[in-house]
């Protein structure tokens, strides 16, 4: 994908970025490997899941049409995934929370360094080692034109942005991802689902056959007569149900760390759990009844500040609870109430603090994630950074912003 092409749509933060995130080779690697090793333990704790409905049931709680998920549980690889975690104050590497099939970041963060690049900051930089910001963008299109051929035996060249309601128009990150399917001879069309058509194992628009599609609102869709509901086999669902549920769920965190839930994890993986998940788990949906759940419920209020709840499906920051920023009558209701989706609760991490990005001055400190982008379920490759002065780091929710991060040799 050209550079001019991303410019063109996805626009960097007006202020010029005074440094960037600069990641030296041999720990890019570490990196890399060690986001191999939790994607293995992702996968066993996915497998335990899928294994046990009582873990199922935990999994959906109330949320809207959780009855029905099941049915998608052995659905395929979607095209793109991303590890959030944190750098902590001991130099570790904690996984926060594992994103299936749209998650963000891909073009931004690669806008933002040839941003940081082209700065005379930048440049002055380039001149004592050599730089290179990860490609992602590349990365996003070959994965689902990849993820579309391993499926259905053909080329992506029509990608449908499914909407529930009326189709909006594209985000800056899949605006720039049309952007690039274009430049490889295919087009990205928002559609909404009524107007989606279902015949011969393949989903249409007209009379245009949709290759490959991503669903941008699962929960708001009404289910009679929808055709996504039913198997595919020539379209290619890039995010599927199954993986929003089966693999980006929250609850997979508990599934890793409570070692009473079943995944089995070897000595070793059971140590690197320890070392890199934060303690984690589920909340009993309602009042705790049982001896382990009025156990759990009493911790949780003991421990507050040193807590975060957060919904296991939940997206764009919805719905999280941090016990160090809020009312202990706050935090009680939301230990204590019922809720519309099942909901976790983990161990705060504490991040180790950056310099700021920008001009603002040296001592304005903020965090800044490390997060790792998954192609086809399998491939870790290429980083995003999000920086921000509060602790909520997410882009569309929060007062954070893609950062520069450069790889160097």
């Amino acid at each position: 994908m050209s550079n001019q092409t991303i410019s063109a749509v996805v626009e960097a933060s007006a202020a010029e970025f005074s440094r960037a995130l600069v990641i030296d080779r041999v720990e890019y690697r570490a990196l890399r490997e060690c986001v191999r090793t939790a994607l293995e333990i992702l996968e066993i704790a996915v497998g335990t899941v899928r294994a046990d409905p009582k873990l199922q049931a935990m999994a959906v709680a109330n949320y809207p049409h959780g009855d029905k998920f099941a049915a998608f549980i052995d659905d395929p690889v979607e095209a793109i995934g991303r590890f959030d975690a944190f750098v902590d104050t001991d130099g570790v590497l904690r996984f926060l929370e594992y994103n299936p099939g749209i998650c963000g970041g891909a073009f931004n963060s690669y806008r933002a360094a040839q941003v940081f690049l082209e700065s005379e900051p930048g440049r002055r930089l380039a001149r004592t080692a050599r730089l290179e910001a990860t490609p992602t963008p590349d990365l996003y299109v070959e994965a689902v034109r990849e993820g579309c051929r391993e499926a259905i035996g053909r080329d992506a060249l029509t990608v449908a942005l499914i909407f529930a309601g009326e189709p909006e128009a594209p985000s800056r990150e899949m605006a720039a991802f049309a952007a690039g399917l274009g430049l490889r001879g295919g087009e990205c069309v928002s559609v909404s689902v009524e107007d989606v058509t279902r015949r011969d194992g393949a989903l249409w628009f007209g009379d245009r056959r949709i290759d490959a599609a991503f669903v941008m609102n699962w929960a708001d869709m009404n289910w009679a007569g929808n055709p996504l509901i039913a198997p595919l086999t020539q379209t290619w669902m890039a995010n599927t149900l199954g993986a929003a549920v089966f693999r980006g769920g929250k609850h997979l965190y508990a599934v890793m760390s409570d070692p009473s839930l079943g995944a089995p994890l070897d000595a070793a993986q059971r140590a690197w759990v320890d070392k890199h998940i934060p303690w984690t788990r589920m909340l009993p949906t309602g009042a705790a009844t049982d001896p382990a759940a009025k156990a759990l419920r009493t911790l949780v209020l003991e421990r507050q500040k040193d807590l975060i709840i957060k919904p296991s499906l939940g997206r764009g920051g919805k719905g999280i609870v941090a016990g160090w920023a809020v009312s202990e009558a706050a935090w009680r209701e939301a230990v204590d109430s019922p809720t519309a989706d099942s909901c976790l609760v983990q161990e705060r991490v504490f991040p180790r603090l950056e310099a700021p990005f920008d001009d603002s001055p040296p001592d304005q400190l903020v965090f800044a994630d490390l997060c790792m982008f998954i192609w086809g379920n399998r491939r870790p490759e290429g980083i995003v950074s999000r920086a921000s002065r509060g602790w909520l780091l997410n882009v569309s929710a929060g007062e954070a912003k893609a950062v520069p991060v450069l790889i160097r040799d």
